[in-house]
């Protein structure tokens, strides 16, 4: 088992079906990213990723109960995700840095899936912790990332 998905179900302390929906719009999520970043893509991750959200997804007993709550959430993540897209070309350097926060606000989702398996408190006392686990790279290496890009 990944040690990311080892942590995120110690996280939400063993709800096997919770840690799949989070992962599964995760993958979604950095494939989506890999696209528009014209990242090479493997056949076989691309098929994995499209079964689990069209098959996996809708049969998932934590997501069909909760679906209400978490398609808003991850609705908010997306919103970011495009504001992160449109900062992070700036010459502004507060806009990367806005940019670089703002593209990992997916920890708003997994807040969201937390306090639904775990309860609210719970969630806000492991708030520090969700942004930890999905914060991934670091402000220079996003930097970059971006001038890596640019030279493409």
């Amino acid at each position: 088992m990944d040690g990311r998905f080892q942590n995120l179900l110690e996280l939400l302390r063993g709800n096997l079906a919770a840690a799949e929906v989070v992962w599964i719009f995760a993958d979604a999520s950095h494939l989506w990213d890999d696209v528009v970043d014209g990242d090479p893509i493997r056949v076989e991750w691309a098929d994995k990723v499209f079964l689990s959200l069209m098959l996996d997804l809708p049969r998932n007993p934590f997501y069909q109960q909760h679906v209400g709550r978490l398609l808003p959430a991850f609705e908010c993540a997306v919103h970011s995700w495009f504001a992160s897209r449109q900062l992070e070309n700036s010459a502004d350097p507060e806009d990367q840095v806005t940019a670089h926060v703002t593209r990992f606000n997916f920890a708003d989702f997994v807040a969201t899936v937390t306090e639904l398996a775990c309860g609210r408190q719970y969630a806000l006392e492991n708030a520090a912790r969700i942004r930890r686990m999905t914060h991934q790279d670091s402000l220079e290496e996003f930097r970059a990332e971006l001038a890596e890009r640019a030279a493409r």
